[in-house]
């Protein structure tokens, strides 16, 4: 049975054993052609359509938690990959780094440093696109340079 239909008979159980209680609160009798079979075969009805519903919602929830770690887990990896990309690049640059200044042998890490920086510097600025200068090559082109 799909769940919207399964949830209209829920609640048309559940109004149909309203009415008859209160049938019989008014009244002080069933009402015709119901019997208390019927109203305990009611009211049974409707117990385990609660409990379904609450399964359900309990269902849901541990569904919801679960994804919610998962979505968790796999941004820790990502995390964990991006450090250690990191991590990696920092070593070879490093690693490059000093053999280039044990070939030279002439200049020492701290005279090396600020070209490395500014290498640094201008490679960031490259990447960001709210710092690129526009571009004379139309320009030159267009002066026939």
């Amino acid at each position: 049975m799909s769940a919207p239909s399964a949830a209209k008979k829920r609640i048309a159980q559940s109004r149909r054993l309203y009415e008859i209680s209160d049938h019989l609160d008014k009244s002080g009798k069933l009402p015709d052609k119901v019997t208390w079979a019927d109203v305990r075969r009611l009211s049974k009805a409707v117990l385990r359509g609660m409990q379904a519903t609450e399964r359900q919602a309990a269902a849901d929830r541990q569904r919801a938690l679960n994804e919610k770690d998962i979505m968790r887990n796999e941004m820790h990896v990502d995390v964990v990959d991006r450090e250690a990309n990191a991590a990696r690049i920092a070593e070879r640059q490093r690693f490059l780094f000093e053999r280039s200044s044990a070939n030279q042998q002439r200049s020492s890490s701290f005279e090396y440093a600020p070209a490395s920086a500014s290498y640094v510097e201008a490679a960031l600025v490259a990447l960001c696109t709210h710092t690129h200068a526009p571009s004379r090559g139309s320009q030159i082109a267009s002066q026939g340079e």
